[in-house]
């Protein structure tokens, strides 16, 4: 049988998300930047994946670029990446003040290697 989770545990994993999303515009606007000067998006296309990160909802409308899609692509597998070293100190804290179990931090850690449901929608 499985042991309830310390108090807290769900309010850190929620944290945990919320500091990821928060970070994901610094992510992806390198990314954006690149595709932008190369000429492969306009500035509204980079205006909309940008919003869509902070949960503003396209208002680009049309069908999506397959263009836009990759560049989608590659700003989950950015985010996806940086995800565990962001969630790092939070969740090392967290375990430090008995928040966390070891084994928790570990299973949070591989979900976020394993990609956890980034904000990039597929709106634009």
């Amino acid at each position: 049988m499985q042991q309830p989770p310390p108090p807290g545990a769900s309010a850190i994993l929620t944290r945990t998300l919320e500091l990821i999303a928060a970070r994901s515009p610094a992510i992806a606007t390198p990314i954006l930047d690149s595709a932008l000067g190369a000429g492969t998006i306009t500035r509204a296309e980079h205006a909309a994946l940008l919003a869509e990160l902070v949960g503003v909802p396209s208002s680009a409308g049309g069908p999506a670029r397959d263009v836009v899609e990759r560049l989608r692509h590659q700003i989950r597998a950015a985010i996806r990446r940086a995800a565990p070293v962001l969630a790092r100190p939070l969740l090392d804290q967290a375990v430090a003040e008995r928040r966390l179990t070891p084994a928790q931090e570990v299973r949070i850690l591989r979900r976020l290697r394993a990609g956890v449901p980034l904000p990039v929608s597929s709106a634009v």
